[in-house]
């Protein structure tokens, strides 16, 4: 992300753990953005932020299952911002677009919501042995 044009773009980097709450996201974005008009934030200037969320799934679930953080995110998706903690009411977030990375669930990592997973494009890999990696590559080189 820091490869990125700064002119064009801001570049934002959060990461979760079992510790992250809702005002973490807002004191990490909150200096980020700045008031555009009445009931919209958004980076200054007119940038785009990109928001990378690290360890997505780390958000430790309170005592009904909901995970707030994610919860918060899951706002911006699906109404274009969440609600100011300070004035009480919604604020539109315009130009941010959030990337993240996730491990799979176990070991403290937890399982997520569907309908915040439903907003991502998802990629996935698993590990490959030496002896698959070179038959995928002598098929491919063969064709030549």
């Amino acid at each position: 992300m820091s490869k990125f044009p700064a002119v064009k773009y801001i570049a934002v980097t959060l990461t979760f753990s079992a510790r992250t709450g809702v005002m973490t996201i807002h004191n990490s974005l909150g200096p980020k953005l700045k008031h555009r008009r009445r009931g919209v934030i958004g980076p200054e200037n007119f940038k785009t932020a990109l928001v990378f969320v690290d360890d997505l799934n780390m958000p430790k679930k309170e005592i009904f299952g909901a995970q707030p953080v994610l919860e918060l995110m899951r706002q911006w998706f699906d109404h274009g911002g969440w609600y100011d903690m300070v004035e009480f009411e919604f604020k539109t977030v315009a130009d941010i677009f959030f990337l993240s990375a996730m491990g799979l669930p176990g070991g403290g990592r937890s399982v997520i919501s569907s309908r915040l997973v439903r907003h991502f494009n998802l990629m996935n890999y698993t590990n490959m042995s030496k002896e698959s990696i070179c038959n995928i590559f002598k098929a491919i080189l063969n064709g030549f």
